[in-house]
């Protein structure tokens, strides 16, 4: 899963919208949907705050599922 899919995710998990999470994030709600649209990839910077906005770890936003 790529991490404009995993923000989305984590978004909708924790009942933000994409205006609160941008908020929380320090970005505007505009770049916050490039981020989700995958049209623009977040800095180091950026993920760090999205991340912390969204009540997870950088790792999660990165992680791609294991199949057995």
């Amino acid at each position: 899963m790529k991490i404009n899919n995993k923000i989305k995710q984590y978004r909708e998990k924790i009942g933000l919208t994409q205006k609160q999470a941008a908020t929380k994030s320090g970005v505007t709600e505009r770049m916050f949907q490039h981020y989700e649209a995958g049209t623009k990839e977040p800095s180091a910077t950026k993920i760090i705050r999205i991340a912390e906005a969204l009540d997870t770890k950088v790792e999660k936003l990165y992680e791609t599922p294991t199949t057995v």
